[in-house]
Parts: structure tokens; sequence; C-alpha cells
């Protein structure tokens, strides 16, 4: 449903804005669509595979919003946290990290730099529409830290009823969650199912609004 949904939307508004990144640039819905397709293939190059989970700890969010689709098409689990210290704090297993060629090296799994080998590949082995789950953070009753396990479907189902029960359309949403919540998932693919596009809180209330006024 998942992988359906997301190549349903990126065929339907290929021309449209899909994110605006924090490096200012404006990325289609095709374009999103080639990344997804590249990241998946790079993936497989990598041995990611079902099962596995990876945590895409690139801090650039239209980026990591592209590695979640390529993971899950692959059929491994996407953990949502914006430090691999808190995993390992809560002693949770993860199996690969995805990082920019900058960010520093921390735990034993296998740390895969995203760099220009990711981009340009056309076919990407085992392309199923599969999905994984998201694993992601939570307090729960007790105020302790520890972390779920849920579908990804499950996510894309809630959504889908969502926007069928909406009485307006979403249109273009700036994001303000933390990119590792639920929240942030939640919003980014309401507005993805509907064909509009997205912008980022970059850090400054400001240039955050002007950008998010102009997109």
């Amino acid at each position: 449903m998942l992988s359906e949904g997301l190549r349903e939307s990126i065929a339907r508004h290929s021309d449209a804005p899909a994110m605006l990144s924090e490096d200012g640039q404006t990325i289609s819905y095709a374009r999103m669509g080639d990344w997804i397709t590249s990241f998946s293939a790079r993936l497989a190059q990598l041995g990611v595979g079902k099962g596995h989970r990876v945590v895409p700890l690139v801090d650039n969010t239209a980026l990591r919003i592209c590695l979640w689709f390529a993971i899950w098409r692959r059929g491994g689990d996407v953990v949502m946290v914006e430090r691999v210290e808190s995993l390992i704090d809560a002693d949770v297993e993860y199996d690969h990290v995805i990082a920019f060629a900058d960010q520093p090296k921390i735990g034993d799994a296998n740390w895969h730099v995203l760099d220009d080998s990711w981009r340009g590949l056309t076919v990407a082995p085992d392309d199923a529409p599969i999905a994984g789950n998201m694993v992601f953070g939570t307090s729960g009753s007790t105020g302790r830290p520890k972390f779920m396990s849920v579908s990804a479907e499950v996510w894309y189902a809630m959504v889908k009823m969502f926007n069928a029960a909406a009485l307006e359309p979403a249109g273009h949403t700036l994001i303000t969650f933390p990119t590792s919540s639920t929240g942030h998932f939640f919003s980014a693919m309401r507005t993805f199912d509907m064909g509009y596009g997205l912008t980022f809180w970059t850090g400054d209330a400001k240039a955050t609004l002007s950008a998010a006024k102009d997109f």
C-alpha cells in the first residue's frame, strides 16, 4: 500500500514541488522519486534487506525522507532518531547507519556515508512493493524512554483514513516536528498523499516563515 501510494503521487504530480530542502533546493515529485529509486538500489548494493534496522542520520530533512522510503522499499525498518547514542543508551539493536562524511561515526553498526555514489542509479533490485517497520522512541506510560516498532503500512493506512475524512485539503505544509517523530512522518505522508509540498524548520523562525511563505 505504501509503495503503490507513493508511486501514484509521484506519477500524478511529477512536476509539482514536493519539498523545499534546507539548502534552498525545490525538489519535485519526479526528482524525489528518482532519489528514492537510486537510494534503494544503493542500499541493495550494501546488503540492506528485509528485517534490517537502518538509522537514516543525514542532517538534511529532504534526503532523510527519501531514505525512509528507500529503506522501506528494501523491506528494512527505519529507526527514527536524531542521535545514535539514544539507541545505545536504551540498548536497542540496529544494523546500519547512513550519515554524511562530516558526521562522526558512533557505535559498532555498519556505517555508510551518503555521497555521490548514491545518485544516478536507475535499477533497484528486488523493487517489489514491500515495506518494513518504523521504530520510534516513546516515553510510554512509565515515563522511561523506550522504543516501539509499528508497520509503516499501518501508519500509511491511518494517513489515508485521515485524508478521506478531512473536510478540507491539507495544502502546502510547514513541518516543525522533529524529523525523528511520528508527527513529522504523519504530516509528511498526509501532504504527499494529497500532492502538496513540504518545507521544514531551518533553525531560525524568520527564515523558516519566509521560506514557507515563498514556497
